[in-house]
């Protein structure tokens, strides 16, 4: 999702798996958390700018995620809240380590 050349819908399918799989297994929905590195990272990025998956997910990780800034999601601040607040609305930890070259930590945000 957010990938250019992408013709998926990662997202749509995450929410129909969050939907289906309460009604097999016992789920404490209320503990979902989102990781993934490098693609899949930015991949969580795209989820916790999702307007629904941003109330779905309790907490999101991105892994030296590669965020490609140039696509059609919008991360709209009234459904991702990520402040310095105790009562944050969508906690994020981004994790990125300084020497990561493929996708460069100074440069992460620039990806087109």
């Amino acid at each position: 999702q957010g990938i250019p050349g992408a013709d998926r819908n990662d997202i749509l399918f995450t929410q129909d798996i969050l939907t289906s799989l309460p009604t097999t297994y016992a789920l404490d929905t209320t503990r979902i958390f989102a990781t993934g590195i490098s693609r899949g990272g930015g991949f969580c990025g795209a989820l916790a700018c999702d307007p629904l998956m941003s109330t779905k997910i309790a907490a999101f990780v991105p892994v030296s995620g590669a965020f490609y800034v140039k696509n059609d999601t919008k991360c709209r601040p009234e459904t991702i809240n990520i402040t310095f607040k105790a009562a944050r609305q969508v906690p994020v930890i981004k994790i990125h380590g300084g020497e990561h070259h493929t996708i460069d930590y100074e440069r992460e945000g620039r990806i087109r």
